[in-house]
This record gives C-alpha cells, structure tokens and sequence, in this order.
C-alpha cells in the first residue's frame, strides 16, 4: 500500500472517531439511552477480559503441578469480581449520594 493511501485511511480512520463523539454526546443526553451504553459497555468490558483471560489462566492451569489450587484460585477471583459489580449495582444510590456529599462538602 502506497503512503498516501495509510494516510487517506488513517485520517478517516480517524474521523469516525469524532463521529462517534457526537453521536455518544447526543444519545448520553437521555438517561434510557446512558443505562443501555453502560450495560453495553460493560458486557464488552467482561467480554474482552474473559477473551484475554481465559486462554492465559487455561495455561498456568496446565502447566502447573497443584491443578486444584490453581483452579480454586482462579474461581475465587471470578467470585469476588462478580460480588464486587454485584454490590456496587445494589448499593449504586448510596455510593452516588456519597460521592455527591463529598464533592459539596470540600
């Protein structure tokens, strides 16, 4: 590929970005819309992690010698992000309150 054709592509490449601003700027102004780009956000984020994670904890799994331990380890630190997220969506209100309180009170 010819140089100016990398820049051409780079450039638009680059240009969807500023698109995508406006249209996340435009749709994070209604509070239906926000609840949907942060569930999707989200799931990508878990998805990406799993994806990345899986193959490397698969790995150490095998090539270790205390399997069980190995396994063990690595359910408990699936169980204690998801008890995480879990709390911080119960308790979501009283953080936001905290946090606001916070910021008015320094």
């Amino acid at each position: 590929m010819k140089i100016k054709f990398a820049v051409l592509f780079n450039f638009l490449s680059a240009c969807t970005c500023f698109l995508g601003l406006f249209v996340g700027l435009v749709a994070a102004s209604n509070d239906d819309v926000q609840k949907w780009i942060f569930a999707f956000t989200a799931g990508m984020f878990i998805y990406i992690a799993c994806v990345d994670l899986m193959p490397i904890m698969a790995k150490q799994q095998s090539n270790s010698s205390r399997k069980k331990t190995v396994f063990l380890i690595h359910q408990i630190g699936f169980l204690l992000g998801f008890l995480l997220m879990l709390f911080i969506a119960i308790y979501e209100e009283d953080i936001e309150r905290v946090a606001i309180d916070d910021s008015h009170g320094h």
